[in-house]
């Protein structure tokens, strides 16, 4: 939730909300604009709030993906990586989500991976190697794949 406005309307109504609804509120956001209604809407936009949201949420998604994929690799359990493991389960139709470097997406080797993901039904996310989750996938070859069964 974004509350948005001029003055200081906006910061009573963030403390009350805290306070009688705390998990509604826990994520809110508040940006003081100079004007109200769609005016206020619209210079919110212009600055770039909605942008900086969303890339926060993609921020996050990643990070999860990640943090699943390094439990599962902990426990010896449904995740691979290295570009031979990936790719061979990809063609026995194991992987449920396929997890790609930005980097290696812009390469032959990962267009034709990706192009085996959508032939076997996988999902794929690409992840940004800007953030510490795409570092660490980095680390592991720039690609991975949560599983849908061990093989």
């Amino acid at each position: 939730m974004v509350i948005i406005g001029p003055g200081f309307t906006k910061d009573y109504l963030m403390k009350y909300g805290r306070e009688k609804e705390p998990q509604i509120f826990e994520k809110t956001i508040v940006y003081g604009t100079s004007n109200s209604g769609m005016n206020g809407i619209q210079e919110a936009i212009k600055v770039g709030l909605i942008n900086q949201i969303t890339k926060e949420n993609r921020v996050v998604f990643e990070k999860g993906l990640i943090e699943k994929l390094v439990e599962e690799i902990k426990k010896d359990g449904l995740a691979t990586y290295g570009e031979n493991e990936v790719k061979h389960a990809l063609i026995s139709g194991a992987v449920d989500r396929l997890l790609i470097c930005d980097t290696l997406i812009r390469q032959e080797k990962g267009e034709e991976l990706l192009k085996l993901a959508k032939q076997n039904n996988s999902s794929f996310t690409i992840i940004n190697t800007m953030h510490e989750s795409g570092k660490k996938i980095e680390g592991l070859g720039c690609i991975a794949a949560l599983l849908r069964f061990k093989i």
